[in-house]
């Protein structure tokens, strides 16, 4: 079961795996069993990358319901997502829903903005509705007058951040580095680009959101997604409850979605506001592994290399194999 969560659902980390195992099975010690399993996981140990730390983040607006405010970014080098990806003059586009996590994703041959803008009707205007607000990164496909006078005419504003700002469109852009990692764990990967985006899509979607308790699919389209783990027969245990009206529990729904959004924002101001730059001391005796620096080219490359013994401390760490 371990297996199927985890290896073959994207490798998510052990608060979504866990969500995801809940819904088909318990015993007792099993969450300590799930993070043991994952925090020895080999793939995710060389593959995903450090958590970095950063200061406040600045306020940005609270969605109301689900695509009412959407991030949208393009990775221009679809090799820098997924290394075997066979594929030349492809860029990858995304939408990702600010209340929800709901993850949209598609390959375009071009970044203009009229190919930006269909790619909006179709993939979110067409399914969700039009959003309130748009934002995205300073690109030209984005700023010039063409696509802001096409979003505007609709009645969606457009709000343009830095790109790599810690005060811009973080949400979208650190999905990129979700998507790498997805697609580096995936087995069985062949390189074909158009199908591992839209399994990883999948996956995302289908986890349950470790501020959400649910997957975002769940919020968005209101039942549980077939990923291959079985269902517990919710109709046991909804026999002797009330029922609501769909309207009611849907509206529900998205007001626990906004208050954990604010909760998580208020937390993460928190926490970035604190000084963890500190350099990590270590003494003789220490195993250690060390950042592979060819990893920062090639993402085939393994992540670590050791592991090594601290053998001295001094201006230079002599590193034996063990």
């Amino acid at each position: 079961m371990m297996h199927i969560a985890h290896d073959n659902h994207g490798h998510p980390e052990v608060e979504r795996t866990l969500k995801l195992l809940k819904g088909s099975v318990y015993r007792e010690g099993m969450n300590k069993e799930i993070a043991s399993y994952i925090r020895l996981c080999n793939d995710c140990q060389l593959r995903k990358r450090n958590k970095k730390n950063f200061y406040l983040l600045n306020e940005t607006p609270i969605p109301d319901t689900p695509f009412d405010i959407v991030g949208t970014d393009v990775k221009g080098d679809p090799k820098v997502v997924h290394p075997l990806a066979i594929i030349e003059g492809k860029y990858i586009i995304q939408f990702i829903d600010y209340l929800t996590g709901f993850w949209v994703l598609e390959i375009i041959s071009d970044q203009r903005a009229e190919t930006i803008y269909k790619v909006f009707i179709r993939q979110i205007v067409a399914v969700f509705g039009i959003s309130r607000i748009m934002v995205s990164d300073s690109h030209k496909s984005y700023l010039q007058g063409e696509f802001a006078n096409m979003i505007k005419e609709m009645g969606c504003e457009l709000l343009p951040c830095m790109p790599g700002h810690k005060n811009g469109n973080s949400v979208a852009e650190r999905s990129f580095n979700t998507l790498r990692n997805i697609l580096s764990l995936m087995r069985g990967s062949t390189g074909d680009l158009e199908i591992g985006v839209r399994m990883a899509m999948f996956c995302y979607n289908s986890t349950p959101q470790v501020n959400h308790k649910k997957s975002s699919y769940e919020w968005v389209f209101g039942k549980i997604p077939r990923i291959g783990l079985p269902n517990i027969d919710m109709s046991i245990i909804n026999q002797n409850r009330q029922v609501f009206d769909l309207s009611e529990a849907i509206n529900i729904g998205w007001n626990i979605c906004k208050e954990e959004v604010i909760k998580k924002r208020q937390k993460h101001r928190d926490w970035k506001n604190i000084d963890r730059h500190a350099e990590t001391k270590y003494k003789v005796g220490d195993i250690v592994k060390v950042e592979n620096q060819a990893y920062l080219r090639d993402r085939e490359q393994q992540r670590y290399l050791g592991p090594y013994v601290v053998c001295k401390i001094a201006d230079e760490i002599k590193r034996n194999y063990l």
